[in-house]
């Protein structure tokens, strides 16, 4: 799948997600998060955290979907044993993956 995004990796500083620039001399500002009133330095640090793992997130749920996508496809007997396994809710999870991958990428 083509992105539209920048590629990671991408890491944190201060208030900032930030990208290495081609020339390694220079850094491209991905995202600046401001001082929210109601959020503590903690939060901000988890959400900095969060976003500059995106990239990598995302990468690591398509290729979980496109794994889904096979065994159902492919592997339909196993499938079915997939999906009577307690507790999970496997088509679920793939519904889910599917939208979280279309919202990411749109």
């Amino acid at each position: 799948m083509e992105t539209k995004h920048t590629p990671g990796p991408w890491t944190t500083h201060e208030n900032y997600i930030i990208h290495p620039a081609a020339d390694q001399d220079e850094i491209d500002i991905i995202a600046e998060i401001s001082d929210g009133a109601n959020q503590s330095d903690l939060e901000k640090k988890a959400n900095l955290t969060l976003m500059a793992a995106s990239p990598e997130l995302l990468t690591a749920l398509e290729n979980f979907v496109s794994a889904y996508e096979t065994v159902k496809t492919h592997y339909p007997s196993l499938w079915a044993v997939m999906r009577s396994t307690a507790g999970l809710d496997h088509e679920w999870s793939l519904n889910q993956g599917q939208f979280a991958i279309k919202k990411a990428t749109e």
